[in-house]
């Protein structure tokens, strides 16, 4: 059959893990180089879809359509996990020390504390700017100042965890070197501490701190133009060059010494 991969994480001892938008879970056989599906009690908590993963040691963090779970890598075994707002969809999972922070569709930014098993709920609120832009919460990465970066349905929200505070940013046609789309899909911070933004029909948004503005990458940047405005996911490989996952187009490598974006 064919999948839509949601997620794919390697675990300590290099085994990769992958998920599928119709609620299966793979491992990937080193000897055969194909992916071979894990049997799991999906159908007994309602699982129709399995939206990310994420791993802290032996625990595999499942993301769902309705809620959070964990797995021993071992048993297999599922276990729910209380994030005090009943089932909510999971879009993201972004693992932050002895923290879990959960992106939600509607219920907004969910802090999971991994020892303690305690949550904290951030959410839009109408007419208070320094709450979350939006509850509907796509992407999560985190800056060198330690500040968490979050992409969601309407605007980019920077939490500053010192200040419990967020710094909302807009796509503001009149104003140069904004977002240029509102609607942010995916979050990555780069090896030299850049910040990358994926978004829906927007291309690519960069921002470093030793720069004042938002900078572009879409399908009309010259030799350097990607073959889809919709980015899903964003990745540095060891060499530094980018890995570009988008909706339609399939995968786009920009090789940043040769000044090249090649299509697969």
């Amino acid at each position: 059959g064919e999948w839509y991969f949601s997620s794919i994480v390697e675990d300590a001892n290099k085994v990769v893990w992958a998920s599928s938008s119709s609620g299966e879970i793979f491992l990937l056989d080193a000897s055969s180089g194909q992916f071979k599906q894990v049997n799991f009690d999906a159908s007994a908590f309602d699982i129709k879809s399995v939206t990310r993963l994420a791993l802290v040691k032996n625990i595999l963090f499942v993301g769902t359509d309705v809620g959070l779970f964990k797995m021993n890598t071992a048993s297999k075994k599922l276990t729910v996990l209380n994030l005090s707002l009943g089932k909510p969809r999971v879009n993201e999972l972004f693992v932050d020390g002895e923290l879990l922070w959960i992106g939600t569709e509607g219920k907004g930014l969910i802090q999971y504390n991994l020892k303690k098993g305690t949550t904290v709920n951030y959410k839009h609120a109408a007419g208070q700017e320094s709450s979350l832009a939006d509850n509907d919460v796509r992407g999560i990465s985190k800056d060198e100042q330690g500040n968490l970066w979050l992409g969601t349905f309407n605007g980019l929200s920077i939490l500053d965890l010192k200040a419990n505070t967020f710094q909302n940013y807009y796509h503001r046609a009149s104003v140069p070197y904004t977002i240029n789309q509102n609607s942010v899909r995916c979050v990555y911070r780069d090896k030299q501490n850049g910040m990358w933004m994926g978004t829906f029909y927007g291309g690519i948004n960069y921002y470093h701190h030793n720069d004042i503005k938002f900078n572009l990458l879409n399908q009309s940047t010259g030799a350097l133009s990607l073959n889809d405005q919709v980015v899903n996911v964003i990745k540095q490989d060891n060499k530094g060059d980018f890995w570009i996952g988008t909706n339609d187009k399939g995968l786009n490598y920009w090789d940043r010494k040769a000044g090249t974006i090649k299509y697969y």
